[in-house]
């Protein structure tokens, strides 16, 4: 298990595209093939709008990992259960 996660930044819930910037920050995942923590570490998502607790980041087509909703010192953020994809 690594420490990885997301939270939202410095963004607004509601854009015109109906996305969010998220970063990962915290939270624990098993990273599959042996991947570093470094290749995530600080990286930008575009994050639909939540409408639950559970949430999926995509690139493009694709899942890359799965989460729930949190809090993570006082701001929302989205703690990473599964990583499902490659990461680019």
């Amino acid at each position: 298990m690594l420490p990885l996660g997301v939270s939202v930044e410095n963004s607004p819930l509601s854009t015109s595209d109906g996305r969010v910037i998220v970063r990962i920050v915290w939270g624990h995942v098993a990273l599959p093939g042996g991947r570093a923590s470094s290749e995530l570490a600080g990286q930008s998502w575009g994050m639909s709008v939540p409408r639950s607790g559970y949430l999926e980041l995509h690139a493009g087509a694709t899942v890359v990992a799965r989460g729930e909703l949190c809090l993570h010192d006082g701001q929302l953020a989205l703690r990473i259960m599964q990583v499902c994809g490659a990461l680019s």
